[in-house]
């Protein structure tokens, strides 16, 4: 038996900052404008915020991501105001800044120096200039009659200057004498920070004499105030203008140097230094005045947030804002990476945590306001289950009853359930059942399902398939990014489970997960690492339980669940398990079998170039017809092989080579190549059929190839011919045809339906971002040209052959969305079939 899993080193880590999901019954025809929302889902995301400001109307918020992403966010609800993408070449957002309807980033660039823009608040793109520096700071200086294009100054390591709004060119520049640390501003000056002194700089002075006056930084304590509200932080020190000595340029320790102890209100908690740990957030207080510093604070074996407010008086706790409130500020499994404090109408507090998750909280009122899942726009891998038909708590009792070994074991099982039932009976504790009637149950026609995610940062979430609802989060933080999903027990055995495969600090770590509750259920190691591979093995335990192979350091095999029950099913297998592993990078292609607890090297093979596209079968394909039915009547045959894999190999001298390998005996069973071909390359394998695409520099056009493999003319009558074409070698002959398209392809997958007797679509993830479903019709090699066309071939229903395929309006399931950064499609069956 082979295992079909390609090798866990190879998975995709492009990012998606948008999903979609679309809903068909049966032949797709796209979406139409009154079916949006209804027959799809779309949630757009912006990823892990790095930065955020409030608007001048303080009802918005302005962030900047570590995925190139700048967004507005409503402050009320967090919904989406609008989002920009930067170029995949740049880096990530390093800087932004916000004033009066203006907003200046600052990203760098992959070979070296920045890019800086300014937008106006409905994301306008006023100026867009590059630059060979690297900003480390970027301030807007106010000014009335800008007419929401301000100039700004932008600080490099040794460098500052002050560019214009309008065009973006350099008004100002100084050369600093030493390397900056931190820049703040103070009406028309510009303070720079450096190590042991800082420099000041007059905005409004002549170019000729902008040069930079230089002075110590006096050390003060924590009854200072600043003049302006003028500061910043430095290395756990609040740097700014002194309000006594406006001439003084004063650095405040406010961390563990600072050992001044407050109390918060809720005593019960804990008791504190400000802070145990790095600052998280700096806020001027209106009205009594003052600087309300946050931090993370530890005591008594908790860890949370606590803030006070530096004043006259000294450090103090304030009000409303020191807390370790579990309910606000806390997250399971998952620490605070940041806070950005604001005062609009309220205080509010937007908080950053490990997981990626945003919230923001109403720190008067104690409440959270809203909640963003940014791990979803991290998306790495996804299994889709199908729900429960109903609570299956019971029937799996029943199931655990007949499985007992025994006669005397079934009938003590069977005692033990009933004395069990008769006690929730008679005390009226009996549990609700697990999984709710309606919408965690399955619906009739197939289409409600749980679609289970694994993110880069190191969560699993669980989608509802009807609106994207998230069901439930878990931190897998005994994985580093984002591990490998596997169902190891499906909704047809409750509880169902998933499992999270992936390398950790202490080694590969299997976690198991119940999939209705996200309880985590069992946590396993198995072994140091690094992780080879990983899969399914034609095994269960009594419980159901699909074993899983894990392949660790020298090809020792460990097997999940590590149990005696396991094993035995493990050592019950008699046919062979083999899988495999593919170098992109070298071209390699290794086979293995499993034996005894370790991987043995059965055949290698070795392709000239890059491997660049790895295609295999569905795991839920099933072939309805293993052959085709001409218009004639005879039958061509199908060429079925699941243990096959298709290979796209781009050599140096851009020669793209699509090769079909069988996967246990490591032949090569067909092979197309292609000069002058370029990425971006993409493939799908269906039942005898390979789609892929690929970009033609000689011809600047992008093309789809379609490759069918078929079996030479078989005696159908006899009972003895496999249906499976694995023991027959290669095939006999196969048709290939290529068609050109206007725009380039970035992802290929097939459909698939409950038994196969559905016309398969292919899916097609679209350079726009867009995505289009195409009948496999199109895409037929078979294609005759209209000139030539028989009369077997018309009552085929073949389609005549056109060089180029258009993509009909008709055809796009996003209608007129893009999910951004597409990088894979992931498609699931119904119970619905159509002819």
């Amino acid at each position: 038996m082979m295992v079909r899993n390609h090798a866990l080193s190879h998975r995709l880590v492009a990012m998606a900052v948008a999903m979609v999901a679309i809903f068909m019954p049966h032949h797709i025809q796209g979406i139409h404008e009154d079916e949006v929302g209804l027959a799809d889902w779309y949630q757009p995301h912006i990823g892990r915020v790095a930065h955020c400001i409030i608007g001048t109307t303080q009802s918005t918020l302005y962030v900047s991501t570590y995925s190139r992403v700048i967004a507005a966010l409503d402050l009320t609800s967090g919904d989406l105001l609008w989002r920009q993408l930067l170029p995949e070449t740049e880096g990530e957002v390093a800087l932004i800044d916000y004033h009066a309807g203006a907003l200046v980033s600052a990203s760098s660039l992959s070979s070296g120096g920045s890019v800086v823009r300014m937008w106006d608040a409905t994301r306008t793109l006023i100026i867009e200039v590059e630059s060979p520096r690297v900003y480390s700071h970027i301030k807007i200086r106010p000014n009335p009659g800008s007419k929401n294009k301000p100039d700004f100054v932008l600080l490099a390591r040794d460098h500052i200057e002050v560019r214009s709004g309008r065009d973006g060119s350099v008004l100002k520049s100084s050369t600093l004498s030493a390397d900056a640390r931190s820049m703040f501003l103070q009406r028309n000056i510009v303070h720079v920070i450096h190590d042991t002194r800082s420099s000041s700089l007059d905005m409004d002075a002549s170019d000729a004499s902008w040069t930079a006056s230089q002075g110590p930084l006096f050390e003060s304590d924590l009854g200072t105030l600043f003049q302006d509200d003028a500061y910043v932080v430095v290395d756990s020190h609040l740097v700014g203008v002194s309000a006594k000595s406006p001439n003084n340029i004063v650095s405040v320790p406010i961390g563990k140097e600072s050992s001044q102890s407050i109390t918060t209100q809720h005593t019960s908690l804990f008791s504190s230094a400000l802070p145990a740990s790095p600052v998280l957030s700096v806020h001027p207080l209106s009205g009594a005045g003052g600087i309300l510093v946050t931090a993370r604070g530890h005591a008594g074996g908790l860890s949370g947030v606590v803030s006070a407010s530096l004043n006259p008086k000294g450090l103090t706790s304030t009000p409303g804002h020191a807390s370790l409130d579990p309910s606000t500020m806390r997250v399971e499994d998952a620490e605070i990476e940041r806070i950005f404090s604001f005062e609009a109408k309220l205080r509010f507090d937007v908080v950053v945590f490990s997981d990626w998750s945003l919230r923001c909280v109403d720190v008067t009122g104690g409440s959270v306001l809203w909640t963003r899942e940014e791990a979803l726009a991290s998306i790495q891998h996804v299994e889709i289950m199908d729900l429960p038909s109903r609570d299956l708590s019971d029937l799996n009792k029943l199931e655990k009853e007949f499985n007992q070994r025994g006669i005397l074991n079934k009938f003590f099982y069977r005692i033990a359930t009933q004395v069990d039932q008769l006690f929730s009976f008679v005390s009226g504790n009996q549990a609700a059942p697990l999984v709710e009637k309606g919408q965690m149950t399955k619906d009739q026609f197939g289409f409600r399902k749980l679609i289970i995610v694994a993110t880069e940062a190191s969560k699993v979430i669980a989608l509802h398939s009807e609106k994207g609802n998230v069901v439930w989060g878990r931190n897998v933080r005994d994985i580093k990014g984002a591990g490998h999903l596997y169902v190891t027990r499906t909704s047809a055995h409750f509880p169902p489970e998933v499992v999270v495969v992936g390398q950790g600090n202490e080694g590969v770590t299997v976690t198991a997960i119940d999939a209705m509750s996200g309880v985590v259920k069992h946590v396993q190691r198995a072994g140091p690492g690094p992780l080879v591979q990983a899969f399914l093995l034609p095994a269960t335990d009594s419980n159901f339980t699909r074993t899983l192979a894990i392949v660790a350091k020298d090809n020792q095999v460990h097997i999940y669940p590590d149990t005696e029950d396991a094993s035995r099913a493990v050592r019950d297998i008699t046919t062979p398990v083999y899988y495999y592993i593919v170098d992109r990078e070298s071209g390699g292609v290794s086979g293995f079998r499993l034996s005894k607890g370790s991987a043995e090297k059965t055949w290698a093979a070795s392709f000239e170039g890059k491997v660049v596209g790895i295609a295999v079968p569905h795991g839920k394909e099933h072939t309805y017809s293993p052959a085709v039915i001409l218009g004639d009547r005879t039958l061509l045959a199908k060429f079925l092989n699941r243990n096959a894999i298709a290979l796209a190999v781009l050599s140096a001298q851009s020669t793209l080579h699509i090769h079909v390998v069988d996967t246990v005996t490591g032949a090569v069973l067909h092979t197309t190549h292609h000069q002058g071909a370029a990425e971006p390359v993409s493939l799908c394998l269906m039942e005898n059929s390979i789609v892929y695409s690929y970009l033609s520099y000689k011809t600047s056009r992008h093309i789809i190839g379609s490759i069918d493999l078929f079996e030479a003319t078989i005696d159908w009558t006899s009972s003895s011919q496999p249906i499976s074409s694995a023991e027959t070698g290669a095939p006999s002959f196969s048709y290939h045809q290529t068609f050109i398209v206007n725009t380039g392809i970035k992802a290929i997958t097939p459909t698939v339906t409950s038994i196969g007797i559905t016309s398969r679509q292919v899916i097609l993830g679209l350079a726009s971002d867009q995505v289009v479903s195409l009948d496999s019709k199109f895409v037929n090699p078979r294609r005759p040209q209209a000139s030539a066309m028989t009369q077997a071939e018309k009552d085929e229903g073949l389609v005549p052959y056109k060089p180029l395929l258009p993509f009909h309006p008709f055809w796009y399931l996003s209608y007129n969305r893009t999910v951004a950064r597409l990088h894979t499609i992931y498609t699931a069956p119904t119970f619905l079939e159509s002819t």
